[in-house]
């Protein structure tokens, strides 16, 4: 009897560190996989050491597509006649530098950028600046003047047409903008909303070259 019951004892004991054995493998083996997770999710992340390299580039490029404004070719000529009743053609502002925006009254970024339009105007119209929004609206001309009205735009407002909009490439976003020169040359081209201070310095440059 006591020989049975050791061997009975010799058996648990087995069995109850087999059972260890079996528990201490599985959590041996999973800790390897969670470690390669947060590596990979880690390593994956932008390092610290290059993120001043990166910031540094960013601070020693070449700042403005404003100075390199090559000529994109001669601007198509149009002649519309702005809600004022002034007659407006582009070929009757040669001398001048020209800021084209291609809006619409329900267009948020459209809306947005007025105000810049309207700082550019009266800053810079005195010394050769005409700054000219065609309307893309649909609703008609009594919308558009009201809006105008509204948002006190001292500039030369117009409806355009789709036949206007197509010969500048056939716009399919707005705002969209150009900028000509006094040779009527387009140099910048601008699809969406666009701070002041990147409008101003292209005019500045443009307003500086001579006819």
């Amino acid at each position: 009897m006591q020989t049975y019951i050791r061997i009975s004892v010799c058996i648990l004991c087995a069995v109850l560190i087999a059972g260890c054995g079996k528990k201490e493998d599985k959590k041996s083996t999973e800790t390897p996989q969670n470690q390669s997770k947060d590596t990979q999710k880690i390593s994956s992340k932008p390092s610290n050491s290059t993120a001043p390299e990166t910031i540094q580039q960013l601070q020693s490029s070449p700042e403005p597509e404003a100075k390199k404004m090559e000529s994109m070719g001669a601007a198509p000529d149009f002649t519309l006649t702005a809600l004022d009743g002034t007659p407006v053609s582009l070929s009757s502002l040669s001398g001048k530098v020209v800021l084209i925006d291609f809006w619409a009254t329900w267009c948020p970024p459209c809306r947005k950028m007025i105000p810049a339009l309207k700082d550019l105007h009266s800053k810079y119209n005195r010394q050769g600046l005409e700054v000219i929004g065609i309307s893309l609206d649909e609703s008609g001309p009594e919308t558009v003047k009201a809006f105008v009205e509204s948002m006190k735009m001292p500039y030369l407002v117009a409806i355009g047409d789709n036949t206007l909009s197509d010969s500048y490439g056939k716009i399919n976003a707005i705002p969209t903008s150009f900028i000509i020169d006094r040779k009527g040359d387009i140099r910048q081209k601008h699809v969406g909303f666009v701070e002041f201070q990147e409008l101003e310095q292209s005019i500045k440059i443009l307003l500086s070259e001579k006819n």
